[in-house]
């Protein structure tokens, strides 16, 4: 899966997640934001967890596109 389709993806699990707990859809710009963080928080742990990637490693490049498909959504 490229960068972008992960982002996306993971951006959407995370959005549902929220939705199912509160389904107001009046807050869709909240849940969103609440979604990109919670993605965004959860590509730095990665990153973090695999602190002893090299910085230019194929797994460390793939998680910061990630990281910025998500901080454009």
């Amino acid at each position: 899966m490229i960068p972008k389709e992960f982002a996306i993806n993971l951006f959407n699990k995370h959005y549902l997640l929220i939705l199912e707990i509160d389904n107001d859809l009046s807050q869709e710009i909240i849940i969103s934001i609440l979604a990109k963080k919670h993605a965004l928080l959860t590509v730095d742990e990665i990153l973090n967890a695999n602190a002893i990637w090299y910085k230019d490693s194929i797994p460390y490049n793939y998680w910061n596109e990630v990281k910025k498909e998500i901080e454009k959504i």
